[in-house]
């Protein structure tokens, strides 16, 4: 029996297919995650001219696997969901399903990550409802077509949330020589707090070797100790402010009231309101309105209605925090943070318009009596705005109290810090006065040099306010990020696809599937794996880098450990996320992996026919990401087995070879990616212990 792992372009994101093969007839299936973030517009390469479809890469691969599974009869016997990450989860509705939702292909097993709320991705809920299921004979999402009456088409049983197994546990029962699959790990450190990957002291328990992970945790410790006293005085106020700061803002909102009481503030806002009030007086015509409203409102930094669009042109600095998020949590006046932006947005524009509206007709005395009617009433904060005002009030008080419980030698340290520095900032501060002074301005600037009392109560003020500040944002962070995204990859299911054994000696060749694991997630399966049978067995490895190739994964120690035979990775083109990046890439991954692993061949771009291709192959080109450039480009190595989901077009590549005079300015770098298409890599381990390797 043969197996045969496909890795499909997804655009930035990750899905897997794997079905075993015996005389030429599919006998098992299992798909391992589909889901997006970018990308899903480039076309396959093997796809040839897009369909009349969003995102074609998503309709071949959906296409590609139905015709797997059809050779099955329609059944999937395994479905993973390695961790709940958006680009790993949230095009299962496409390949799974019919239009109306509901499950096309009989599912016997589903075997995931961390809890089913935890894949609720904006307005995507599918796999969550599946993983809910508890019933599958009642499941709402089986298939209630006539046509598939008698296929049972839907969940064959209950989804089962995985743990990491103390040994690898098989998806199979044992068969001999026949290929099966293993879970080595899953939800290994999350997503328990007390188990997050961020935990000092889960690290330190580990029984590491002292050569361990060098650079990383380690390094992290030592730095700690050679913090300044300034800086370890913040870092401790800070970490106690931010566990205190909730449970000083519900002390707090029983004694301050949402209403406005600094005099200035309030007329700041009645004026305002006052503008935008005499904008609707004096404008009469509402379409008029809002066509200048319209004209205005993106020079002030709205968001782009277009979907998907992320562009912004304003002044972040201009908009309030408490705009963004609500840190009350509440679902009654929550808005999307980019409606509640560009609400913002447009009351600032009919602030100005109406400012210009008063000049213009000359409706001062009418703006003021509207000015006094408002100053007349209470002013209060909105619900979002009321929370943010007491989350920093109780930063500001808890910091204020923790400096105090201090010790005093550290405090008087970090001051003197503080102070050393105030001394060059006054130096430099004169030396500009005399400069302007020199100049003859018509009021000379005044020399600043504070007393002693002075800078020793800016010092004190400097402290407790950068606690506060660091500790307000740490808290806002952990409230209005989801908090998964602090371990969602570290809890990823890392699994091992073993083809037959070889006839001569037994030994298998291995597929290490990494999902988006970290390298903390590596070093705890190094040191549990380095003295065990399980990877020694293997007569050759293939590794799937973890996180798509990106820096937090895919460890020079890794690479070592496992020297695989060929890496794959998959990625896109997405321009925020920038990866896999050169300087990890190259530097990191490929020089360790050049060190560890034999040279093997170029993978050719279809199926070769053969077990072992010409070494002397074409080029197989790679891309990446360059360091602090936001384009893509892409490399050629004839030697490896390094698969990329996403290669260069014919055009890109032949712009490589122009002649020297057709280069300069205004021409393209030769490597740049301009137009890239996505291809899918297919290993195929034999029976005979060989493989075969080739993209389309």
């Amino acid at each position: 029996m043969d197996v045969e792992v496909i890795f499909f372009y997804v655009g930035q994101g990750d899905c897997t297919f794997i079905r075993f093969i015996e005389s030429g007839k599919t006998k098992c299936t299992v798909l391992l995650d589909c889901g997006t973030k970018s990308g899903g517009g480039i076309v396959p390469r093997a796809m040839g001219t897009a369909p009349a479809a969003s995102e074609p890469s998503i309709t071949w691969v959906r296409d590609r696997i139905a015709g797997y599974l059809a050779d099955h009869d329609d059944v999937l016997d395994y479905l993973l969901i390695s961790h709940p990450d958006e680009d790993h989860f949230n095009r299962l509705d496409r390949i799974l399903c019919h239009d109306n939702q509901q499950l096309r292909y009989s599912i016997n097993n589903v075997w995931y990550s961390c809890d089913p709320d935890d894949y609720r991705e904006k307005d995507k809920f599918f796999i969550a409802r599946l993983l809910e299921d508890v019933e599958p004979d009642k499941n709402q999402l089986k298939c209630t077509e006539p046509s598939h009456k008698d296929k049972k088409h839907g969940l064959q049983k209950k989804p089962e949330r995985m743990f990491a197994p103390t040994a690898p546990r098989a998806f199979f029962s044992p068969r001999g020589a026949f290929p099966n699959i293993y879970l080595l790990t899953c939800q290994q450190l999350g997503p328990l707090p007390e188990t997050s990957f961020y935990s000092d002291q889960l690290w330190v328990s580990l029984p590491k070797p002292e050569t361990s992970v060098p650079g990383r945790r380690q390094a992290v410790g030592r730095a700690e100790n050679r913090l300044y006293p300034g800086k370890k005085v913040i870092r401790t106020v800070t970490d106690r402010v931010t566990h205190l700061i909730d449970a000083e803002v519900k002390r707090l909102r029983t004694t301050v009231k949402p209403e406005i009481t600094d005099a200035k503030e309030k007329r700041s806002r009645c004026e305002a309101q006052a503008y935008r009030d005499m904008f609707e007086k004096l404008e009469t015509t509402a379409a008029k309105r809002k066509e200048l409203v319209d004209a205005l409102a993106p020079q002030l930094g709205r968001y782009s209605e277009k979907p998907g669009s992320t562009v912004f042109s304003g002044d972040r600095a201009s908009v309030p925090r408490w705009v963004m998020t609500d840190p009350s949590g509440s679902t009654t006046e929550t808005l999307h943070p980019r409606l509640a932006w560009n609400q913002w947005i447009d009351a600032e524009a009919r602030r100005q318009l109406g400012k210009k509206y008063v000049g213009e007709k000359h409706a001062e005395t009418q703006w003021k009596l509207r000015v006094d009617e408002l100053m007349a009433h209470p002013v209060t904060m909105a619900s979002a705005e009321y929370e943010d005002h007491l989350v920093t009030l109780a930063a500001k008080k808890c910091a204020k109290e923790e400096i105090d419980k201090q010790d005093p030698d550290e405090k008087a340290a970090a001051y003197k810090e503080f102070k050393e520095r105030l001394e060059k900032n006054i130096i430099d501060f004169n030396k500009y006065v005399q400069e302007i002074n020199k100049q003859k301005p018509p009021k000379p600037l005044k020399p600043w040099n504070p007393t002693a009392a002075e800078k020793q109560s800016l010092a004190q003020d400097h402290v407790w306010r950068e606690a506060a500040s660091q500790a307000l944002t740490k808290w806002q962070m952990q409230r209005t990020q989801r908090p998964k995204e602090d371990w969602a990859n570290a809890s990823s299911m890392v699994c091992v696809v073993e083809g037959p054994a070889r006839p001569s000696d037994g030994k298998r060749q291995q597929v290490w599937l990494m999902a988006d694991a970290l390298m903390v997630n590596e070093d705890l399966l190094r040191l549990r794996y380095q003295s065990d049978n399980f990877p020694k067995r293997a007569s050759q490895k293939w590794l799937k880098c973890g996180h798509h190739g990106s820096e937090t994964s895919t460890s020079k120690e890794w690479i070592s450990f496992l020297e695989p035979a060929g890496l794959f990775i998959s990625s896109g083109p997405h321009p925020s996320i920038r990866i896999p990046r050169s300087g990890h890439l190259d530097s990191t991954v490929i020089k360790a992996w050049q060190a560890t692993s034999p040279s093997l061949y170029a993978p050719p771009g279809k199926r070769p026919g053969t077990k072992k291709p010409d070494p002397g192959g074409p080029f197989h080109q790679y891309v990446l990401w360059p360091e602090k450039k936001g384009y893509q480009v892409w490399r050629g190595d004839e030697r490896r087995a390094l698969g990329t989901t996403m290669i260069p077009s014919d055009a890109d590549v032949d712009r490589a070879s122009l002649p020297a005079t057709k280069k300069g300015p205004g021409v393209p770098p030769p490597d740049r990616v301009n137009e890239a298409r996505g291809v899918e890599w297919h290993l195929l381990l034999d029976s005979s212990g060989e493989f075969e390797l080739w993209y389309e």
